[in-house]
């Protein structure tokens, strides 16, 4: 049977998401929504490797755990339609890809973490119809 929708949230299921590619491949390549909020995983955001196994996936939501780290990059998702990875640990730059209109992103929450350095000239640029990019940004 091919799984399309998995919501563990609010389990408290605690570790880290450096998924190895070979464990979640069969998964990875059906699945359309994850869900892994609010639980207490830890520690850095999924390999770029790792994610870009999950190609038919729509929806990702992380939110509410205590993932740290830099985000990989979103190409290789040209599914995702929500991402939400708010009230997390997250630092660095948001890949500007995330708000181009090939991504397809239509809702993205990233607030409540500490990203820096986004330049906010692309704002008028957004195809996003919900976005909560609040206190996010440290200049």
């Amino acid at each position: 049977h091919n799984v399309e929708y998995v919501d563990l949230s609010r389990n408290e299921f605690f570790g880290g998401l450096s998924l190895a590619s070979e464990n979640v491949s069969s998964l990875s390549n059906t699945v359309r929504y994850l869900n892994l909020s609010y639980n207490k995983l830890a520690g850095g955001f999924f390999k770029s490797d790792s994610i870009g196994l999950f190609r038919n996936l729509q929806v990702l939501d992380l939110g509410g755990n205590h993932i740290t780290g830099k985000l990989p990059s979103f190409g290789l998702l040209p599914n995702l339609r929500v991402l939400r990875l708010g009230s997390n640990q997250l630092f660095g730059e948001i890949p500007e890809e995330l708000f181009e209109s090939s991504m397809g992103v239509e809702e993205l929450d990233l607030s409540g973490n500490a990203f820096t350095g986004m330049d906010l000239n692309f704002i008028h640029h957004l195809v996003v119809s919900c976005y909560l990019l609040s206190s996010i940004i440290k200049l």
